[in-house]
């Protein structure tokens, strides 16, 4: 399991505080006995950071658009957790390994739903980018990409795994590419559902995990987590309840003020008030 901790660094009042997202889920992590299947990543490398003080086993992963870096621009980034990317050259691979993640998940290119047929498209991630990373000890798994053309490119880069909607379209290319690929999860290259592969099923959903568990060509099941206001570690996408997602059906209790709970803060919800939602 990839597990995406979503803290909103940009707007830090949207989401629950950082160090209880990061302690929340070290112990949901530690009471399911998954510390040695689970890796923890996030655009917040300040999570990161202090998860690698809070729980030390974990494998950190960076993820990163690039505008989150803030390369050039005076002070730190919100984003890093008080780094800032300047001190290190402009560069992330450098500054990711001074707080000990393993791997670097950056968007793979510009418009990030871009594709490298489309005439305008910049790639980010390069040939010479993985080098680099794999230099210094650290893989390469760029996100989100769902087209044959884009992840050919990516493998041609020397990344060590993908993050995508479609595993089957990859597993595939894969397969044609002469890659050693056994029939579960041990892959030597790294398949990873997009919450959970919202291409097939409703995404974050039990049906998602369950499709994707089912199915031979997926390695990792990627995710995102909330903590509600109670202190519970849930698995959606979003900092708010996403009407396009998620109904309302009736209050937790009668008068409940909070509700309707559409569009309301995760943060701000209890456990027992998220439930009620279809």
């Amino acid at each position: 399991l990839n597990v995406e901790t979503k803290v909103e660094a940009g707007a830090p009042a949207e989401t629950a505080p950082r160090e209880q997202f990061v302690r929340i889920t070290a112990a949901e992590v530690r009471a399911a006995g998954l510390l040695r299947q689970v890796t923890i990543q996030s655009f917040d490398w300040g999570a990161l950071r202090l998860m690698r003080r809070v729980e030390p086993r974990l494998p950190l992963v960076a993820l990163t658009n690039y505008d989150f870096l803030q390369t050039g621009q005076p002070g730190a980034s919100p984003w890093l957790g008080g780094l800032d990317i300047d001190d290190f050259g402009g560069d992330p691979i450098r500054a990711i390994r001074s707080f000990g993640a393993t791997t670097f998940s950056p968007v793979h290119g510009f418009p990030q739903n871009g594709t490298v047929g489309d005439p305008a498209y910049r790639p980010y991630v390069t040939g010479e980018m993985v080098r680099h990373a794999h230099r210094n000890g650290i893989k390469v798994v760029p996100w989100t990409v769902n087209d044959v053309p884009t992840m050919a490119k990516l493998i041609d880069d020397g990344v060590d795994g993908i993050i995508t909607d479609y595993p089957d379209r990859l597993r595939t290319l894969l397969g044609r590419r002469g890659f050693r690929l056994p029939p579960a999860y041990a892959s030597p290259f790294d398949i990873q559902a997009h919450r959970g592969g919202k291409a097939t099923r409703p995404e974050n959903t039990l049906a998602a995990f369950a499709h994707s568990l089912a199915n031979p060509a997926i390695s990792t099941l990627e995710l995102d987590t909330g903590v509600t206001a109670d202190g519970q570690l849930i698995v959606l996408h979003d900092r708010t309840i996403n009407g396009s997602h998620c109904a309302d059906t009736a209050p937790v209790r009668p008068g409940d003020p909070e509700f309707p709970y559409v569009g309301k803060l995760v943060k701000d919800l209890t456990l027992a008030q998220i439930r009620t939602l279809d």
